[in-house]
This record gives structure tokens, C-alpha cells and sequence, in this order.
């Protein structure tokens, strides 16, 4: 069971690190197969970076690999289960996306990226509460600036305000253009996004401190963990992927939970 304070962090930023979420042994395990399967696919070698580089295709082989029943703990899954409340769901059949981003050797520094931010749930159906999560599982070690997404905490209360004062035709229109006007509509979002002045630093602006927006402190978060932990986030926070300035790859696996929505022969919960 989550705690009152796990509880009211994830409704005040957005999303909870569950620590030791699934065996870390396993993680290692499927991360080792992840390895494998780049050297005989794409000719990447572990111990040799003059060879790697970022795939164009995902591995197959990974998000086929029964290994990952492994992330679908009681833990993992009460964790759900809690922050779902009444809303049933099921165990998804795989832990969809298989994520690896290898260090990037042509920026020059770390930055908080303007293109790409973005919410993949409906709107109108999650903004007085969640409907569904995005579940991150790692699989390896992700430190900061080692290309974890990048979150905005409580851009979700941010858009739950946006939903509320929508017109009846705008409450029409589809999620692209939804999403679009929400970006426009507020200046930290402006900034964020590259269509309003910018600060002198990106990184102290967006990351170092939370700054009231619409109401609501937002604040640009990494999302770093060891081998076995997992986090979960609430299906209306916005989100982007970030650059790798680390020594090793990132390896994980993001999965949505959605409410109401069956995958494949799934366990009902």
C-alpha cells in the first residue's frame, strides 16, 4: 500500500519513484539480453563505445522477452492498483516501449529541450482524475543528465485548470490541436516550448527551482533510478524525451496503463 505522503506527493507533482519496485536482478538480467541482442542486430558491442550508436528500430527480441514478467510485481501492482482507485485495469502483456538512448557525442552541453513536449492520454477523460498511468521500469542505472525523461511536475493541475475552462466547441477539437493551444496558452509553457522569451538559463529556470504558474508551482524533473525501480506518472503530465551526457546507455521500458482498455489477454485487476 502507498503511504498518505507517497499519495499526496503524486497528486501535488505528478509522479511517485517506487523504489525496489521489481527484483533488480531480473532488471540486470533483461538489460545483459538488451546487450546481446545489440551486438548480434546492430554490431554495438558493450565494452567497446567506438561502436555504439542510437538504433533506428527497436529490439524485438526485448519487448518479445518473457523475462519481463519480472516488472508485474505485487509491489508494482498494488502501486497501481492504489493510485487507480475504482478504475479497473489490466496487467499488460508486454511493458511496452523499449527505451535506450546511448550518449550523445555532438551537443555540447546538457539543456532542458524546447521541441517535443507533450501528453499522450485524453484530456477531457483524466483531468479531474487518472484514468490511466505511464509506467517507467529500469532496467539499468539512470543518473542525471544520462538522458531520463525529462517531466514537468504539476503541468497535470495545470491542464486539469486548462480542461475546466474550455469552451464547449474547444472541448471538440482533437487532441493535437487540444495539446497545441494548451502549450500556447500560458508564458512559463511559452518559454518551456521556445515560443516566448527565454531565460539566460534554461537549466537553472526550468530545473532548479518550482515557479507559480496559472496557480501552480512547475518545475522540470529528471527521471533517474537504479536497476528495479520503477516510476509512475499521472496520464495528463507533460513530458519529453531528453539527451544522453552520461558514460553508459540508458535502458528501460514505458508502459501505459489505461483504464477500461483490455490488452491482449491480460490479467483483469
Amino acid at each position: 500500500m502507498l503511504t498518505a505522503e507517497q499519495r499526496a506527493s503524486f497528486a501535488e507533482r505528478g509522479w511517485l519513484r517506487l523504489r525496489e519496485a521489481f527484483p533488480r536482478a531480473e532488471a540486470l538480467e533483461m538489460r545483459d539480453r538488451m546487450w546481446a541482442e545489440l551486438h548480434s542486430v546492430h554490431g554495438i558491442v558493450r565494452g567497446q563505445p567506438e561502436t555504439w550508436h542510437q538504433p533506428r528500430t527497436t529490439l524485438r527480441g526485448a519487448k518479445r522477452d518473457p523475462l519481463q514478467r519480472a516488472i508485474a510485481s505485487e509491489r508494482l501492482l498494488a502501486a497501481i492498483g492504489a493510485l487507480l482507485g475504482a478504475t479497473p485495469w489490466r496487467v499488460p502483456s508486454n511493458w511496452g516501449i523499449v527505451l535506450i538512448t546511448f550518449p550523445d557525442r555532438t551537443a555540447r552541453a546538457w539543456t532542458v529541450p524546447t521541441n517535443g513536449w507533450h501528453y499522450d492520454f485524453d484530456l477531457l477523460e483524466n483531468a479531474t482524475a487518472p484514468r490511466g498511468l505511464q509506467v517507467f521500469a529500469f532496467l539499468g542505472s539512470v543518473v542525471a543528465h544520462g538522458g531520463g525523461t525529462l517531466v514537468v511536475e504539476g503541468s497535470h493541475r495545470l491542464l486539469a485548470g486548462f480542461a475546466a475552462a474550455l469552451s464547449a466547441p474547444d472541448r471538440t477539437c482533437d487532441h493535437p490541436t487540444r495539446r497545441r493551444r494548451f502549450l500556447r496558452h500560458d508564458a512559463w509553457l511559452r518559454a518551456l516550448t521556445g515560443r516566448g522569451p527565454q531565460p539566460e538559463d534554461r537549466v537553472a529556470y526550468f530545473c532548479d527551482a518550482a515557479r507559480v504558474s496559472g496557480g501552480v508551482p512547475l518545475r522540470v524533473a529528471e527521471l533517474t533510478g537504479e536497476p528495479g525501480d520503477a516510476i509512475l506518472c499521472h496520464p495528463l503530465l507533460l513530458h519529453v524525451a531528453s539527451r544522453n551526457f552520461a558514460q553508459a546507455p540508458r535502458f528501460m521500458r514505458s508502459q501505459r496503463i489505461c483504464g477500461d482498455e483490455p490488452e491482449g489477454e491480460a490479467e483483469q485487476l
